[in-house]
C-alpha cells in the first residue's frame, strides 16, 4: 500500500502536455561546457523588474516618464529577440509527460541510457512564452513499433530553471482542475 501512495504522490506533480521542443545529444565535453555555462531562461518577470527608473533629473516627472518609456521599449525589444531565437530553433510540437525532475517523450535522436541532452522548450502558459534550455541525462529508453520513447532526468544549472518549470506545471494543473470543475 505505501508503494501505491508513493506512485500517486509522484503522479500529482506530472503533467501531460504538448510542448514545442528540441533535444540534442551532447558529447561529454559539450556537456561539461554547457554545465558550466550560465543558464539562459527567458524570464519576463526579471525583464519587467527593470521597467522602473531611478535617475534623478532637473524635472523628476519628465525623467521618470522617459525612463519608463525607455525600459518598456527595451523590454519589447528583448521579448522580440527571444521570440526570433525560438523561431530560429527548429522545434517541433510533441506530447510530453513532464515533472519538476524530468520528462518522457518520443524522439528520433539516436541515444543511449546515460547520454546527456540539451533540451530547448517553450512553456506556453505565459505571454510571451518562457523559453528554457535544460540539461538532462537519459535514464531509460523504450523502443516500441519503431518509435523511441525516452525518460530524461533534469540537471539544473540554476534555481531559475527549476522555478520556471515548477511554476509551469502548477499553472497547467490548475487549468486542468478548472476545466474539470466546469465540465
Amino acid at each position: 500500500m505505501p508503494d501505491q501512495k508513493g506512485r500517486n504522490r509522484r503522479s500529482d506533480f506530472r503533467q501531460d502536455d504538448m510542448l514545442r521542443m528540441k533535444e540534442v545529444v551532447l558529447s561529454k565535453d559539450q556537456f561539461e561546457l554547457e554545465l558550466n555555462r550560465a543558464s539562459p531562461v527567458s524570464d519576463k518577470s526579471s525583464l519587467q523588474k527593470r521597467l522602473a527608473g531611478n535617475d534623478a533629473a532637473v524635472n523628476p516627472e519628465v525623467s521618470k516618464a522617459l525612463e519608463l518609456l525607455d525600459a518598456k521599449l527595451n523590454y519589447v525589444i528583448e521579448m522580440n529577440m527571444l521570440q526570433q531565437q525560438s523561431n530560429q530553433i527548429e522545434m517541433e510540437e510533441r506530447l510530453v509527460n513532464i515533472s519538476a525532475t524530468g520528462m518522457r517523450f518520443t524522439t528520433s535522436e539516436p541515444c543511449r541510457k546515460g547520454d546527456h541532452l540539451k533540451i530547448t522548450m517553450s512553456l506556453p502558459v505565459s505571454s510571451p512564452p518562457i523559453m528554457l534550455e535544460l540539461l538532462a541525462r537519459v535514464v531509460y529508453i523504450n523502443e516500441k513499433n519503431g518509435r523511441v520513447q525516452l525518460g530524461a532526468s533534469f540537471i539544473f544549472r540554476s534555481g531559475k530553471e527549476e522555478e520556471a518549470l515548477v511554476g509551469y506545471i502548477f499553472k497547467r494543473q490548475r487549468e486542468m482542475l478548472r476545466m474539470k470543475g466546469r465540465g
